[in-house]
C-alpha cells in the first residue's frame, strides 16, 4: 500500500514563522480518522511535525503499528523516546535541521543546540537510524555548506535540502539582491526565479516577536538593512549578469 503519512501540530518548539497560517490543525483532525482504521496494516508510514515527541503524540500510533513496517519519523530535535521507536527495525529519524549552532537556535526558537546534540547522542547510543533532513529559505542558504561540513566531520547522513515553499517571502528565490552572490555556488540554483515577496517586513516582524535580531546571527543582513532601496541601477545589473553562470 502507499504510505500512511501522519501530520503533527505545530506546538513545541516551532520555527520561526510557524506562526503563519497552516492547515496543520485541520490535517490533524481529519487523518485521525484514516490512520486508526489503516495504520495497523500500513508497511510504510511517515510521520511529519510538529512535533511528534511532544506529550507523547507518536505514542498512540506507534503502539497499533506493525513492528515490521518502515517507519519515518520526523522530529525537531528537542525530545527523543528511544524506547518508543527502537523495538522497529525498519525506523528511520529524519532530523529537522537548518543550520548549525545559534543560527539554528534563532530558526527555531526553544530549542537548544544542546538539546539537539543529546537526541544525536541518545538515537546513536541505542542504534537508531537517523539523517539531517535540512530545508532551504533565505535565512540559511548563506551558511547551508556549514551545515553539511557539520555533518560530514561527523559522519552524518545529510538529505539534499528541500526549498521552502511557504512562507512565500522566505523562499530562497526571495532572497534579497545584496545577498544572492554571497550563496554558495553549488546552491546558486536556488536562487532561479523572479522574486515575489519582500523578506525583509516579515523577517522583522517575526524579529518583534520573537524579541531576536538577524543581524545578529546573520551579520550579511545588516547590508540589507543599510541598503533598503533598490537604487543603485548599474550594480544590480552586474549582480544580474554574474549570476547567469549559475542560474542561466
Amino acid at each position: 500500500m502507499d504510505t500512511l503519512e501522519i501530520f503533527f501540530e505545530q506546538d513545541n518548539a516551532p520555527c520561526r514563522w510557524s506562526k503563519q497560517k497552516t492547515n496543520a490543525s485541520i490535517r490533524a483532525k481529519y487523518q485521525d480518522l484514516l490512520a486508526k482504521d489503516k495504520i495497523k496494516d500500513a508497511t510504510s508510514i511517515r510521520m511529519h511535525g510538529g512535533e511528534p515527541f511532544f506529550k507523547n503524540k507518536i505514542e498512540k500510533y506507534l503502539e497499533e503499528a506493525n513492528e515490521q513496517a518502515l517507519i519515518i519519523i520526523e522530529t525537531n530535535g528537542s525530545k527523543i523516546d528511544a524506547a518508543l521507536i527502537k523495538k522497529f527495525q525498519n525506523v528511520v529519524v529524519h532530523l529537522k535541521i537548518d543550520a548549525v549552532g545559534p543560527l539554528q537556535e534563532y530558526i527555531r526558537p526553544g530549542i537548544e543546540w544542546l538539546d539537539i546534540e543529546k537526541t544525536i547522542s541518545t538515537l546513536k547510543t541505542n542504534n537508531i537510524k537517523f539523517a539531517i533532513k535540512p530545508c532551504l529559505h533565505v535565512l540559511n542558504i548563506l551558511s547551508i555548506t556549514k551545515l553539511k561540513q557539520w555533518c560530514d566531520e561527523n559522519s552524518y547522513e545529510m538529505i539534499e535540502p528541500e526549498l521552502l515553499k511557504t512562507p512565500e517571502e522566505l523562499t530562497p528565490y526571495n532572497l534579497p539582491y545584496q545577498l544572492k552572490l554571497r550563496v554558495p555556488d553549488e546552491y546558486k540554483q536556488a536562487l532561479e526565479g523572479q522574486p515575489t515577496a519582500d523578506p525583509l517586513n516579515l523577517i522583522n516582524e517575526l524579529d518583534r516577536d520573537w524579541r531576536s535580531s538577524v543581524k545578529s546571527v546573520i551579520p550579511e543582513w545588516q547590508q540589507v538593512h543599510d541598503n533598503l532601496h533598490w537604487q543603485q541601477f548599474d550594480d544590480l545589473k552586474k549582480i544580474d549578469k554574474d549570476m547567469e553562470k549559475y542560474v542561466g
